[in-house]
């Protein structure tokens, strides 16, 4: 299917770039660019795209409140930000595409390639509603995607996670009731992904929910989790995992 395309972005020589791309990527349509989080937010409304880029950062507004304000319930947005921007775990944690700046060619058109592939499904409705919901909740997630293949992704509610174990293609997810979930990404991934949440790697393989910890007990070198588990924490961790229980108990 061909994507009618309309990109956010109030750079010159970033949207002409991204333009010139874009054109080059079949069965991708520009219809429209927007420069003002005013004009994205008309021009989106009134055109109904099939697909926005999107920058978050603009000197008039934000793409973040284009989102908020837009009624196009049928568009797909991949963002697109700088590469040290704040909102990068967030967005990745909602399952929503991203690119970061300067945008690269064979990334753009992997990215394009995967809307292309899974948009009739509205793969990108529900992420789209857990990045919302992140916003509106002061920037912490609820709701986060387990990273799958193809741009598909499984949700999880955050404050299910038990802990998270290496695995040997990706994690090994412990939520409440011993169920469990794969997931794609590493444990490194995952720890930077969630060290702002509450989250705690403890040891080489571990990365635990600081909640699930049991009420009362001292840090040591072996911690006791809410559901019985004993944690080996490694000695270079101890600290930290006492500061982040003090967060909790």
């Amino acid at each position: 299917m061909s994507l009618r395309t309309i990109i956010v972005e109030d750079e010159p020589l970033s949207r002409q770039y991204v333009i010139n791309l874009v054109k080059q990527i079949p069965n991708v349509d520009l219809v429209a660019y927007a420069v003002t989080e005013t004009e994205a937010t008309d021009l989106i409304n009134s055109l109904l795209p099939d697909l926005i880029l999107m920058d978050i950062e603009l000197h008039t507004g934000s793409g973040f409140e284009v989102l908020r304000t837009i009624n196009s319930p049928g568009s797909a947005i991949i963002f697109t930000t700088a590469l040290d921007h704040y909102a990068i775990k967030i967005i990745r944690l909602s399952g929503v595409p991203y690119l970061q700046k300067p945008i690269d060619s064979m990334e753009l058109k992997e990215a394009l390639r995967v809307v292309q592939k899974n948009y009739t499904e509205n793969t990108f409705v529900k992420a789209l509603a857990i990045l919302k919901e992140t916003l509106n909740n002061n920037n912490i997630p609820v709701q986060i995607a387990i990273a799958g293949n193809e741009g598909k992704s499984e949700y999880i509610t955050m404050g299910e996670i038990v802990r998270i174990d290496a695995g040997v293609m990706g994690c090994v997810i412990l939520l409440h009731n011993n169920r469990v979930k794969n997931s794609t990404y590493s444990i490194k991934e995952l720890e930077n992904l969630l060290e702002d949440f509450l989250f705690i790697r403890v040891n080489s393989t571990q990365l635990i929910n600081v909640k699930e910890v049991e009420k009362g007990r001292g840090v040591d070198t072996i911690i006791k989790l809410k559901n019985g588990d004993l944690i080996n924490v490694s000695h270079k961790k101890l600290q930290q995992v006492e500061v982040k229980l003090s967060l909790v108990q």
